[in-house]
């Protein structure tokens, strides 16, 4: 995946995001995984989470948020059960840590 999330990045006009790729490529994950992991997140915590994580004037932050939530939802598809697991019991720490959910 890291290596996909990093050709979308030099394939897109002016290349990274400003906000920095692991701030992206995470937040797509997270967001990406909300109805797979059987999660309901706060819109409100997920606009601060871009509010205090993303430069107002980033123009790639919305493209690569895009395209790499598109791929995220895809390789979600064919994740094995354990894989799964694993990764809905990481995004729900996540989601908690960040108050995207109640938990």
């Amino acid at each position: 995946m890291r290596s996909a999330v990093l050709l979308l990045a030099l394939l897109l006009p002016g290349g990274a995001s400003a906000a920095g790729l692991d701030v992206v490529e995470g937040l797509a994950d997270v967001i990406a995984a909300e109805a797979f992991c059987g999660l309901d997140y706060d819109q409100r915590a997920i606009e601060a989470f871009v509010a205090n994580n993303v430069r107002n004037d980033d123009l790639e932050f919305t493209g690569l948020l895009k395209g790499l939530s598109f791929a995220a939802e895809a390789a979600q598809q064919r994740m094995s059960k354990s894989a799964a697991t694993a990764h809905c019991a990481q995004i729900r720490r996540l989601a908690a840590r960040y108050a995207f959910t109640g938990n």
